[in-house]
């Protein structure tokens, strides 16, 4: 009998989590979500990656983020990785706010994961070109990466070297 093909779930979660936003979602059942992406293949693990909103800038928006956080933490074979926001001045006397090390911890996890055959396909849920250099080295293992993203969000870059793209707002609605 063959084995059941392996999976790891790369979730962009400052991508994702905007993106639910921006349809009037402030949550989902992730666990329905998890299950309907994976298809029935063997999950491995799903590893989130974000940062938080700056409670002082949006109290609002930090309230909404830290209670999904909360219920995203809640879930079975989970890894919630949390990176620092970096204060800088893009504007002349006002100080943004933007995550750092996030994107690069989820590449770096998933290039690692490739190579120490953690998984047979890594999901990359995000709309994001810049991971298109990871999937590139993990397309050299010889595993593969699907995309998921929530339109209008998604890289063409990505869509030229994942083994599958997805647009997944009919996923994330029935959820």
């Amino acid at each position: 009998m063959a084995e059941k093909e392996r999976i790891v779930i790369f979730v962009d979660g400052e991508n994702f989590y905007s993106r639910l936003l921006e349809r009037g979602k402030q949550a989902i059942d992730f666990k329905k979500f998890i299950g309907l992406i994976s298809k029935g293949r063997d999950l491995v693990g799903v590893y989130y990656y974000d940062a938080y909103y700056i409670q002082h800038i949006n109290p609002t928006k930090y309230a909404q983020q830290r209670s999904w956080i909360a219920y995203i933490k809640t879930i079975t074979q989970n890894v919630f990785i949390v990176k620092r926001n970096k204060k800088f001045d893009k504007f002349k006397n006002r100080m943004n706010y933007i995550a750092k090390g996030d994107d690069i911890y989820l590449a770096s996890h998933m290039v690692k994961f490739a190579y120490t055959n953690t998984y047979d396909t890594a999901i990359l849920i995000t709309g994001d070109g810049d991971f298109y250099p990871a999937v590139m080295i993990v397309n050299e293992s010889g595993k593969k990466v699907e995309n998921y993203y929530l339109d209008p969000n998604f890289s063409w870059l990505l869509k030229k070297v994942c083994s599958r793209c997805e647009e997944i707002t009919p996923i994330v609605n029935q959820c």
